[in-house]
């Protein structure tokens, strides 16, 4: 492989990853939207039921069931959307220290990344991925 082949595959490599952790960030934020509008609509049924209650002195039975069921139902959906933000950020933690894992070469102990076809300090070929 010449020199330059392996400088495009690198390249390549790099952009593709690039790319990757955009979507990710992209999915990431979307999620996080969602979870803001879930807690601003949370908010307002709270705002609601205490309307409710200081109108009525004492709410009526069905409206606090109702009023329970809508803000436990919220409550859910944003745990649930918590968790995708947190698998996606250990999904990036995980690609990140495969990314930068190094190793020493055997030849001359110099480091090197997985992705080397060759040692950059003593030019020996390494093994091929």
């Amino acid at each position: 492989m010449s020199l330059f082949d392996s400088l495009k595959s690198k390249t390549s490599h790099g952009v593709s990853k690039a790319l990757s952790n955009t979507e990710k960030a992209l999915r990431k934020a979307e999620i996080n939207r969602q979870i803001a509008k879930s807690r601003d609509e949370l908010d307002a049924l709270c705002l609601q039921f205490g309307r409710i209650v200081h109108h009525a002195g004492v709410a009526a039975e069905a409206e606090v069931r109702s009023f329970l069921e809508s803000t436990h139902a919220i409550e859910v959906a944003i745990a649930e959307n918590l968790d995708k933000v947190k698998d996606l950020e250990e999904t990036n933690d995980r690609e990140g220290d495969e990314t930068f894992t190094k190793t020493l070469c055997a030849h001359c102990g110099a480091e090197i990344l997985p992705t080397q076809k060759f040692c950059g300090g003593c030019g020996v070929t390494l093994h091929s991925n």
